[in-house]
């Protein structure tokens, strides 16, 4: 859980030390100097220590930056991109399919004008509202960092990480406050420490879900096996084994999801059985079952950078007028690399030079630079873990009988028992 580097607004004496600013402009890697003259009312930074390997000559900003920038614009608040002349590129930080798990780190805010900055928070609110709330996904974990320069050092420094629904109620509370700066309110209690906002209440409702989904898939064998649709049952059960995986990936702490999956592994291993085959190509027999898989930690979190420009115009999507998602009417067909930018396909009607209506604008990859792919022990998304295993001949046989090993040639079909030992 990240702290939470303002513990009280009120508390100005804290927040005007030489090692605030020295801290925020080092951890973000920024130099003041392009900021204190904008005449922007607040300015979204790159996030260039999030990847350790791309190349420093470049800023590299986070998913949603644009969209941010433009929700600002459009409602009258003066945003803008922290410029240095470096270029810019887009952060890809995934561990696994963000269609099913939105665990985002929003980009930094610098407000340099005080009176935006409650008008700026409420807006940033609506849009995770809108964007979260509004579609049933309140337990989205988010992470948001805003600070304040007063045109010569960081005087605020504020970091929210929370569900969106907890993320959301708090950016209502600051912009009230801003709103109130000069009543007499209880700061103290408003700027409540963030650590409250764990993401330990939503990592257990997404157990409860995944729990949910495997009671269903395992009534729907249950339904199968009934009527004698044997490959079908068993396909339903297996599939659940994956989600309540899935649910001690979530919350490892709660000792019952373990516990039921080496129950439906048991029913699975007397009603199917578990053949292990040996894969031809490494010589090595090979294990994706989730039962044994849950028995191993951690997991992968890849992360690089993108360079993309607009399927409208060609230039660097950050630095571009258009939005990915909008229409675009009198839009000139070209190609980026073998693709068309209308339609993004290799082969399609569209003639190069021609202008077309209604033309729906996305980013176009032109370059990725892979920073890292980690093991690690705790990934944004716990279901990015190990899927699949190799054993070496050593422990396939501690998996055999004792007097079966003498007879055992190695290579044969064998079955696995650990849900039933």
């Amino acid at each position: 859980m990240t702290n939470n580097k303002l513990n009280s607004l009120n508390n100005q004496q804290n927040l005007h030390s030489e090692d605030i600013e020295d801290n925020f402009e080092t951890q973000k890697s920024i130099d003041f100097k392009f900021i204190e003259n904008l005449d922007s009312e607040v300015v979204f930074l790159p996030e260039n220590d999030l990847l350790d390997r791309v190349s420093n000559e470049n800023n590299n900003f986070l998913p949603f930056t644009k969209d941010l920038l433009f929700e600002m614009k459009g409602n009258g608040v003066n945003a803008s991109l922290y410029d240095d002349g470096k270029d810019k590129r887009s952060i890809e930080l995934r561990s696994a399919d963000f269609t099913h798990f939105q665990y985002l780190i929003f980009p930094t805010m610098v407000f340099l004008d005080k009176f935006a900055i409650p008008v700026a928070l409420g807006l940033l609110s609506n849009w995770i509202y809108n964007k979260w709330i509004q579609k049933d996904n309140s337990s989205a974990l988010l992470k948001i960092e805003y600070a304040r320069f007063d045109g010569e050092k960081i005087i605020d420094w504020r970091k929210i990480e929370g569900t969106a629904k907890d993320v959301h109620n708090v950016l209502l509370e600051d912009a009230d406050f801003f709103n109130d700066v000069n009543k007499k309110i209880d700061r103290n209690k408003l700027m409540r420490d963030l650590d409250v906002l764990s993401s330990e209440n939503a990592h257990k409702k997404l157990a409860e879900d995944s729990i949910a989904n495997a009671n269903y898939l395992i009534k729907k064998g249950e339904f199968a096996f009934k009527r004698k649709k044997i490959k079908e049952a068993e396909s339903y059960f297996r599939k659940s084994l994956h989600k309540i995986r899935e649910a001690t990936q979530w919350n490892p702490n709660n000792p019952r999801y373990k516990q039921y999956l080496y129950e439906i592994g048991a029913k699975i291993h007397d009603n199917f059985g578990c053949p292990m085959k040996i894969d031809k190509e490494s010589n090595m027999y090979k294990i994706d079952c989730p039962v044994r898989l849950s028995n191993f930690k951690g997991g992968f979190s890849p992360g690089m950078t993108i360079k993309e420009v607009c399927s409208i115009c060609g230039e660097n999507s950050l630095d571009c007028s258009h939005i990915n998602g909008q229409l675009y009417d009198n839009v000139i067909a070209r190609k980026e690399g073998k693709h068309c930018s209308i339609c993004f396909k290799k082969e399609c009607e569209h003639v190069v030079g021609n202008e077309y209506d209604n033309i729906k604008a996305f980013s176009i990859a032109t370059k990725i630079e892979m920073d890292h792919i980690s093991l690690v022990d705790k990934p944004y998304d716990p279901r990015c873990g190990i899927i699949q295993i190799e054993l070496p001949k050593s422990d396939v046989l501690e998996m055999i009988p004792e007097e079966e090993r003498e007879t055992f040639v190695y290579g044969q079909l064998i079955h696995c028992h650990l849900c039933v030992i």
